[in-house]
């Protein structure tokens, strides 16, 4: 429905037009989640591509059509990005590394994609805080940060580290560790919670 906004120039729900005109962040943002859904093929995704930037030349424009590129819902492409990402004598820039972190991590649409990197996440990130500069390193942990999954392995990855001592001159990655302990209890709060209020 989203989609058809942007090809018609109309909005338009449940058989009624709105009197409502899309921005351009409003087109970007559905043809973000459209490009990264697994629901839609290749080609639909290009046509979209093709009417919501149309004429539109920005900046703006191009950062949304690289990360609409980087987030395709593509196995093979995951591992490539992953690669380059946690690639040590990377010389991209940051703005370049960050569009493919942003289109990696789509966890709305591709959890399953995703879930396997975990793991490896933890494995190299002590290795990216201690050789990359703190502003990459800060956007790598906390785009790519499992907590919001709250899993038992995951709090006890995060406390490993936090007990290193490696690390505890590494003020900036302290204060990250503890507030994605204090995510993980949050999330199993309001999962009790909820489970509480369902059976209420």
């Amino acid at each position: 429905m989203a989609a058809n906004w942007i090809h018609t120039g109309k909005v338009e729900i449940n058989g009624e037009d709105l009197e409502a005109t899309l921005t351009e962040d409003q087109k970007y943002q559905i043809l973000k989640n459209y490009y990264a859904s697994p629901c839609f093929n290749t080609d639909l995704k290009k046509q979209l591509k093709e009417k919501a930037l149309e004429n539109d030349k920005s900046d703006k424009a191009n950062k949304c059509e690289q990360l609409c590129l980087q987030s395709l819902p593509d196995p093979d492409q995951k591992e490539r990005i992953w690669a380059a990402i946690t690639d040590m004598a990377s010389s991209e820039s940051l703005q370049d590394l960050q569009i493919k972190i942003n289109g990696f991590f789509r966890r709305n649409q591709q959890l399953e994609l995703i879930q396997p990197y975990f793991v490896k996440y933890f494995d190299v990130l002590g290795e990216v805080v201690e050789k990359k500069d703190r502003e990459f390193a800060e956007v790598f942990m906390n785009t790519l940060s499992p907590a919001f999954m709250a899993r038992d392995t995951d709090e006890a990855a995060f406390r490993e580290y936090l007990r290193n001592p490696l690390y505890q001159e590494r003020d900036f990655f302290i204060r990250f560790l503890k507030k994605q302990m204090e995510v993980i209890e949050t999330v199993r709060k309001s999962r009790t919670l909820c489970e509480s209020s369902m059976l209420d």
